[in-house]
């Protein structure tokens, strides 16, 4: 095999690492939640495209000259093997993206909100502080993306045993096993450690244990009673019924005079 063919193998495998590349990347913007804010999105793809082209462009020459020093050099040979190879890699690499991928759990085709309830310490009253005006709370992934938040009711705020518990949603949009719970009620900033399976089943539709609050480093352990505590749950999210669409009366031909 001459080198102009080996030449146009590798053109030919190298194009198909661009579509690979490119389709590849083009799948990771929606795992992975790529911004499409200023074109980020488009540039991403764009980028591993032409890397999948570079890429593929030299497994496919290295694949040609392989094939031309060896037994039965030919041109069909040289373009399986520098292809083949560039789908393996291609398949490996996709495989690898989509078991990384953090995607929103679902459960019964639904998707899924946390259903939490805060548990103020004793000497903690939501009524008696007026100046709570920020009370929200969201997933947080250490060294991960920012999730959505959810707002706490404080309106609906009920006490049991002299400790107010104050209810609230928010969405669940991430499989990480590895998460905390982020809670602002007023001046106070709490973190909670969210135990919650990555891919949530029917179990996890009952309320978990109470689960306490962290407290600063360097300071004493608060006693049970003078902690926050949190327990949460997930809720199917039910689909929005359709837009009812009301429609005019039948209109009623004018009788004409005899």
């Amino acid at each position: 095999m001459s080198w102009p063919a080996s030449l146009l193998l590798a053109v030919l495998s190298g194009a198909l690492g661009m579509v690979c590349g490119g389709f590849i990347m083009n799948a990771c913007v929606a795992w992975y939640r790529i911004s499409r804010f200023e074109g980020k999105a488009g540039f991403a793809i764009v980028g591993v495209a032409l890397l999948g082209g570079i890429a593929g462009f030299l497994i496919g020459l290295i694949a040609a000259r392989m094939v031309a020093a060896g037994g039965n050099p030919g041109v069909l040979k040289g373009l399986l093997y520098g292809c083949g190879a560039v789908l393996t890699i291609s398949l490996f690499s996709l495989l690898v993206c989509r078991l990384g991928a953090d995607l929103e759990p679902t459960l019964d085709g639904h998707s899924l909100e946390l259903a939490i309830e805060i548990r103020c310490p004793e000497s903690f009253s939501p009524q008696e502080k007026p100046h709570v005006v920020k009370a929200t709370a969201e997933v947080y992934l250490p060294k991960g993306r920012r999730l959505p938040s959810g707002e706490l009711s404080i309106d609906q705020a009920r006490k049991e045993e002299s400790r107010w518990i104050i209810p609230g949603n928010l969405p669940l949009t991430t499989s990480s096993s590895n998460k905390i719970l982020s809670v602002a009620l007023g001046d106070e900033n709490l973190l909670f450690s969210l135990p919650l399976r990555a891919n949530p089943n029917r179990l996890d539709l009952e309320w978990s244990q109470w689960v306490d609050s962290g407290w600063a480093v360097g300071t004493q352990r608060p006693q049970p009673g003078e902690r926050f505590s949190m327990r949460y749950r997930i809720r199917l999210v039910e689909p929005s019924p359709p837009a009812f669409q009301k429609q005019a009366p039948p209109e009623v031909p004018e009788s004409s005079a005899p």
